[in-house]
């Protein structure tokens, strides 16, 4: 018995188990449909050697994808010579390509049909060995659960993404991009009017801004600023904190509502203690619940990944905010900081794309105004921002270093600066305007939760 025949009919005994996973012979007529006219491959691109049961059948996709990319003509003579005498001979011999390729021939005119149901048969196999695996995992307590609820979702989109055919004309990407260009759309304000201006108009699905700022310059406020502004709007987003305290966040938030600087609502022995704290509580209890926020210290790409997921299904988010970006753990052995955070940026950016959201990453910069570690975040946003401003400044200016879309200018500069750093919060406002949550009262204060 030859090696072809041995293999045959070790996977003729899969086949009994699982007939509705292997089809041997149909993987057998694919491959010679190939050989008999090398043309129909065009219709069959989908398939690679993940598709093929048969590791022999596998072996030999490849090589003849390796012709054709390499632009030689496939037959079963070319392949013959290509394959070599040892390969050739551990396969059956030249007889044995010749006959796949005599009865591949009928399935010439049906070649798509044929490569679909091989791309099913084995998405029901890695189907079932993924469930063998999760059996595994719960039995013998190798990984956490949540550990295994990753490598399912990364599985699963790699089993969907497989052999799918995601490739586009011209002139559809002209049709689709036209569509998106011109149809009706409301951005969402982040309540800073120069900020809205860079970003035309405000946050748009699909997009990722990235604003990067030096240690103790004001990125946590300006985050907790514009969630709060967007709060307001009624927009549904989530906070990752993996640093500040959402508690940190709020109480700026709560004073800045309240007129006044978050450290007095912790001042107990000031006269007017007991007015500050009774209307601290009326503003929790009318405050908006958009805004959903996830504490995460120490929490890796792959954590960030699951929660945003969810939260996009679960809360129906339309966007999410980071802070910050070099805090993102899971970094693999062996690979270098700058490869990990340049990682994380793209999978953040492909998750506003894959999930239809908008996302503000934060990031921290040197005393020149260089990403630290990295220059991924700036690469993979489509709008990268440096917020600038003076150690204990009253003002300070946006600084455009990257734009994909939107206008490549600046918000402002030293000489005319277009956003305020407001005490009351603290927070950031627009320079010479009234923002979203903001009154008349220069300290932003609400009328409805007046000291007075």
């Amino acid at each position: 018995m030859t090696t072809r025949e041995r293999q045959v009919v070790q996977m003729g005994d899969h086949r009994q188990r699982a007939p509705r996973l292997v089809d041997l012979d149909l993987e057998a007529q694919v491959i010679g449909a190939v050989l008999a006219d090398s043309k129909i491959y065009r219709e069959c691109t989908e398939l690679d050697q993940s598709h093929f049961s048969d590791p022999v059948h596998a072996d030999l996709w490849q090589s003849m994808l390796d012709m054709i990319e390499a632009g030689k003509t496939v037959t079963a003579s070319t392949l013959a010579v290509d394959l070599g005498p040892e390969r050739l001979d551990a396969l059956g011999g030249r007889n044995v390509l010749s006959s796949m390729a005599t009865n591949g021939a009928g399935l010439v005119h049906e070649i798509g049909a044929a490569a679909a149901r091989l791309r099913e048969y084995a998405l029901w196999r890695r189907i079932v060995a993924l469930s063998q695996d999760i059996g595994q995992w719960a039995q013998n307590g190798t990984m956490r659960a949540e550990e295994a609820l990753s490598a399912i979702l990364r599985e699963t989109e790699m089993a969907i993404l497989s052999g799918q055919n995601t490739s586009l004309t011209k002139r559809d990407v002209a049709r689709a991009a036209l569509k998106v260009a011109t149809e009706p759309r409301q951005p969402i304000s982040t309540g800073i009017e120069p900020l809205d201006f860079l970003l035309h108009g405000g946050l748009i699905p699909r997009r990722m801004v990235g604003i990067g700022g030096q240690y103790g310059r004001g990125k946590t406020i300006l985050l907790g600023t514009i969630s709060d502004n967007i709060a307001h709007q009624g927009e549904k987003h989530l906070v990752i904190l993996l640093e500040t305290p959402p508690e940190d966040v709020e109480i700026r938030n709560c004073a800045r509502h309240l007129g006044m600087n978050a450290a007095q609502l912790f001042d107990q022995d000031d006269p007017d203690y007991p007015k500050f704290a009774a209307n601290a509580e009326r503003y929790a209890d009318q405050v908006p619940e958009a805004a959903i926020y996830e504490y995460m210290p120490g929490a890796s790409m792959d954590a960030i990944r699951r929660m945003i997921i969810r939260a996009s299904h679960r809360h129906g988010i339309k966007g999410f905010i980071i802070d910050y970006w070099q805090l993102i753990r899971g970094r693999e052995k062996g690979q270098s900081e700058e490869a990990h955070f340049r990682e994380a940026a793209n999978d953040l950016a492909a998750l506003c794309r894959q999930e239809n959201l908008w996302g503000i990453v934060a990031a921290q910069t040197d005393q020149w105004g260089k990403l630290i570690v990295s220059e991924g975040l700036k690469h993979a946003a489509s709008l990268y921002l440096r917020l600038v401003r003076e150690e204990n400044g009253d003002t300070a200016y946006f600084e455009t270093e990257k734009s994909n879309y939107t206008r490549y200018a600046d918000g402002g500069s030293a000489a005319a600066p277009s956003v305020r750093f407001n005490y009351a919060g603290p927070h950031f406002a627009t320079m010479d305007g009234v923002g979203l949550c903001e009154t008349a009262h220069d300290a932003g204060g609400d009328p409805d939760l007046s000291l007075d």
